[in-house]
């Protein structure tokens, strides 16, 4: 019962996350309550996932079955819609720090491999201190720290972002490139909306995976990565842009 509750309160966060990034752009002083969500999802997961390590229930396996299911689904769909958008390339995924230690990122990571092929991951490096002085991943998660691991690749026809784009994301040398590479976001990040919208109308982004609006977080997986994707998700390129514009206001 106690991880039912947890999980409703994760889903509520996940909202409150969403508007703080969208409104933040105009009211800055939303910020200090966006680190605050994100330190309450990241409880929340911690919590879940503890409890089932521990040998919690078979409910609580439950949900994190149905939990993994779903990352799946989003690695599995992204890598059969870039295979025939950009087939055959090395695909550069940037993640957070701690992404091999995570079950959730790499169930999609795996899902990602399996259903286009060859990926690379990187992610930034991490201070000693960091955690001490109480720096958040975000605060490193920079433009010009992506812009760093971007240039270790030079070989990449594919720069995939698994937790989005920082804020202002339009500083990056990678959007002031004519000849770049594809780039896929699995989330929004903290990118503003009618600005990533006009990108994947130019063709500056191949595509992004949004969550879709009204979903309950309890919906359960369905039998196939298809189904269990558009239960919660919707995944935006230049060919669906119009119909889906409203994701981006």
């Amino acid at each position: 019962m106690d991880t039912i509750i947890v999980v409703v309160v994760m889903a509520v966060v996940l909202i409150a996350m969403l508007i703080c990034k969208k409104r933040m752009a105009t009211s800055p002083m939303l910020q200090p309550i966006l680190f605050l969500c994100v330190a309450i999802e990241l409880g929340g997961v911690i919590y879940v996932i503890y409890n089932n390590v521990s040998g919690g229930s078979s409910g609580t396996k439950s949900i994190i079955n149905n939990q993994l299911a779903f990352y799946r689904s989003r690695g599995a769909i992204a890598g059969e819609f870039l295979a025939q958008k950009a087939p055959g390339k090395t695909m550069l995924l940037i993640a957070n720090p701690g992404y091999d230690q995570s079950r959730m990122d790499q169930s999609l990571i795996e899902a990602l491999k399996k259903s286009y092929g060859n990926v690379v991951i990187d992610t930034i490096e991490v201070p000693p201190n960091a955690e001490e002085q109480g720096i958040m991943i975000s605060d490193l998660m920079t433009n010009k720290a992506l812009d760093a691991i971007i240039e270790k690749h030079p070989d990449a026809g594919i720069i995939a972002f698994l937790y989005g784009l920082p804020e202002n994301p339009q500083r990056m040398k990678i959007f002031a490139k004519k000849d770049r590479p594809a780039i896929f976001l699995f989330e929004m990040g903290a990118a503003e909306g009618k600005w990533l919208a006009k990108q994947i109308q130019s063709d500056a982004v191949t595509g992004v995976v949004i969550a879709k609006r009204g979903v309950k977080h309890t919906e359960p997986a369905k039998r196939n990565d298809k189904d269990t994707f558009d239960v919660r998700y919707i995944l935006v390129s230049k060919d669906n842009l119009e119909a889906n514009k409203n994701l981006f206001e």
